[in-house]
């Protein structure tokens, strides 16, 4: 016997047929964590592909627990922008770009979720390495022109933007936010041309419609905007954003009664509207409906205590505007 023998005694052969040998354990237990890997993520597909968002999330986090893998990562970041998460996508999509730097896809999703999360300065990152990969795609240009806008350079924006459009006519995406960026500025007859395209081939959207009436009002084409907002709330007689505009041009045009027709209705619709009750309240002041004004405006704080200090002085002029009301009907005070 040799000297290590003699010291360590005799080796020990591996035996691969007794399932007692450690690495036959190990194997069984790497075998079983596959499995287990492999359903959490056959389950998250399923969920995914059945429109079962949350529950495919956590699938595809149980199977990442079990193993860091890159496939399953990407499949996290794919449902988390389904439900509108950007923020939470963009920690697997960095993992995606920070593995495969050509990655085109997972890079152009980060650049998509970064401009959602409003993180500018990665987005500008992202973009030059996207623009690299992509020199002449219109998602570029895009990007490019939201850095701007945000850092305050809307002309650069703009014209980024006009050149995107000339080269991609159809591009609705483009046309949206060039309408957009140009409603931010108050360049609402700028606008309209985007606007009505993008309605005209959409006539269906919601968001399309009520940026066609934007424009129009903001481009003082007032009784086209009435007519635009009339045509998105057929589309969603719940917006309560169009709802205001419209009880608002309704207002200037000298209808106020027939805001006010409109603000009734969308409060029997919807009972928590507590900007309709604030406008509503205004309008009935100015129509000597003093009463019913202080009521809307009860109910507004009610809704909105957050607000309450501004509307409580809206609410205490209207107070004092009754209690005078009051006094001049019956001077003695009884």
């Amino acid at each position: 016997m040799s000297l290590l023998k003699k010291i360590f005694g005799p080796r020990q052969e591996k035996d691969c047929t007794n399932p007692d040998t450690p690495d036959a354990t190990q194997k069984t237990a790497n075998e079983k964590a596959g499995a287990v890997f492999d359903t959490y993520v056959h389950d998250g597909l399923r969920a995914m592909q059945a429109g079962e968002f949350p529950f495919a999330e956590r699938c595809f986090r149980a199977a990442l627990a079990e193993r860091d893998d890159l496939r399953t990562q990407g499949f996290l970041a794919e449902v988390l922008m389904r439900m509108n998460r950007a923020v939470d996508a963009i920690v697997p999509l960095r993992k995606l770009c920070a593995a495969d730097a050509q990655n085109v896809e997972a890079l152009t999703a980060l650049c998509e979720c970064l401009d959602k999360a409003q993180l500018f300065d990665e987005l500008a990152e992202a973009t030059e390495t996207l623009g690299k990969l992509l020199p002449a795609d219109s998602r570029v240009t895009g990007f490019r022109a939201r850095i701007a806008e945000a850092r305050g350079d809307f002309f650069t924006a703009i014209t980024l933007l006009t050149q995107a459009i000339a080269n991609e006519p159809a591009n609705e995406a483009l046309r949206f936010a060039r309408a957009d960026l140009l409603l931010k500025m108050k360049q609402g007859a700028e606008a309209i041309e985007d606007a009505e395209t993008l309605a005209r081939n959409n006539p269906e959207s919601e968001q399309y419609a009520t940026l066609k009436a934007e424009s129009l009002a903001q481009g003082g084409r007032t009784d086209e905007a009435v007519a635009a907002y009339e045509a998105a709330l057929a589309l969603n007689p719940f917006s309560e954003r169009n709802i205001l505009a419209l009880a608002a041009l309704y207002d200037a045009s000298g209808h106020a009664e027939k805001a006010i027709d409109l603000l009734d209705e969308a409060i029997d619709n919807l009972p928590d509207f507590s900007e309709g009750y604030r406008l509503r309240g205004g309008l009935r002041l100015r129509l000597h409906d003093k009463e019913g004004a202080m009521d809307d405006l009860k109910k507004a704080m009610e809704l909105r205590p957050e607000e309450i200090e501004q509307i409580d002085g809206e609410f205490t002029n209207t107070a004092n505007q009754v209690e005078s009301y009051l006094k001049q009907l019956n001077p003695y005070g009884f």
